[in-house]
């Protein structure tokens, strides 16, 4: 689950109380109010919830899972046949609510500001004539001038002033509804049941092995130091210095998903020092803190150097590094792989689990270089057998 459904939206706190009565986890800060929509008000904490309740549906899950597999081909071409019709409507609404919230929290801050400066003083017959003269000179001007937005916001705002002077709209009756309309907002059954059902998808799609493939990174020029130099576009990667061999790392965590990439070295010379590949993302952090200028990761890579160096990999094949050629590298996280090839290579390794990678690029002399370039999909270059 995300952290906005594993946290309660008042408390802040971890939902790690189960309700019997309505079915929902909250957190032990709405046990004061909280009010279980039946008769069975039992509270349970997560820790005994999932041990009674959870544990054994994996044991029924286990035992139906060669059925399962029977049916997961069609399953998975139909989520994810639906999931690209409803991808655009589900994006509209959710930019359609952003927009709302934007413009709710503006008017309160207005809002705000008045309770702030309120005072009893009577307000004169003229300042309410003024007003709407005033108003009234706006719109004339704003005609005058066509400005569109200024016109569209002095309508609306004579308009509903028109409606509820007509209707004789009460204050207290605002208030009401105001209310009333803070009592559905805090609800947010829509909200909760669409945000409840997206994240049911999201379970469906990681039961079915529906894994996504990332390519959208470039090496992070958060990490770019006077030593490196790095293209406009983030993807060739070289050394400006005559010593030194520092490393730069990509702009991605590899952490969940598949990721494949191309890589062709340029003049490479220094023979285990030089290279690409992967590295954990604290055995980066560790190489920068200790030198911002010239983070060296030689040691601590998974990947090819240069010559027939290889760090951390099993070598199947062990070509020399060829300037000027392509070679790739393939990162599967749900499998723990990482697999580099290229001409006469092969290399393989298994990564750590809940562990973060990212794509690493070392250049140890001047003007060597990197080109890098994400593949368009995971499967557009086959590693060989």
């Amino acid at each position: 689950m995300k952290a906005q459904i594993q946290k309660c939206l008042d408390h802040g706190r971890l939902n790690e109380i189960f309700c019997n009565g309505c079915k929902k986890f909250i957190c032990a800060r709405c046990l004061s109010f909280h009010e279980p929509h039946n008769t069975e008000g039992e509270y349970i904490h997560v820790l005994k919830y999932a041990q009674d309740k959870i544990t054994p549906i994996f044991d029924s899950l286990i035992e139906s899972a060669a059925e399962r597999e029977r049916n997961i081909e069609k399953e998975s071409v139909e989520v994810i046949t639906r999931l690209q019709e409803i991808m655009p409507r589900l994006t509209e609404a959710i930019t359609l609510q952003q927009k709302k919230l934007i413009e709710l929290k503006s008017i309160t801050e207005r809002l705000k500001d008045y309770c702030n400066q309120a005072t009893t003083e009577r307000i004169s017959e003229n300042s309410i004539i003024n007003g709407i003269i005033t108003d009234k000179e706006k719109l004339e001007k704003a005609l005058k001038d066509k400005d569109v937005s200024e016109t569209l916001k002095l309508s609306v705002k004579i308009r509903v002033d028109q409606t509820l002077t007509k209707e004789k709209v009460h204050v207290k009756d605002l208030m009401k509804n105001l209310d009333n309309a803070m009592k559905e907002l805090k609800e947010q059954t829509e909200l909760e049941r669409a945000l409840a059902t997206i994240n049911g998808v999201l379970v469906k799609c990681n039961s079915l092995q529906l894994i996504p493939y990332i390519n959208d990174w470039r090496c992070d020029r958060a990490y770019l130091s006077t030593k490196m130099y790095l293209s406009e576009d983030g993807l060739t990667f070289g050394n400006t210095a005559t010593n030194g061999y520092p490393a730069i790392i990509g702009n991605v965590p590899f952490d969940s998903g598949l990721y494949a990439f191309e890589v062709i070295p340029h003049g490479l010379e220094c023979a285990k020092k030089e290279g690409f590949g992967i590295i954990e993302k604290e055995k980066y952090l560790a190489a920068f803190a200790r030198d911002a200028t010239t983070p060296t990761v030689g040691e601590d890579m998974i990947g090819f150097l240069y010559s027939k160096e290889y760090k951390n990999m099993k070598a199947i094949r062990a070509g020399e590094m060829r300037m000027d050629t392509k070679y790739y590298v393939k990162v599967n996280i749900p499998e723990l792989t990482v697999v580099i090839f290229g001409p006469d290579l092969l290399l393989k390794a298994n990564l750590k689990p809940n562990v973060v990678y990212y794509p690493c690029f070392s250049c140890g002399c001047s003007n060597n270089r990197i080109t890098i370039r994400p593949l368009t999909t995971y499967n557009e270059v086959e590693e060989p057998e």
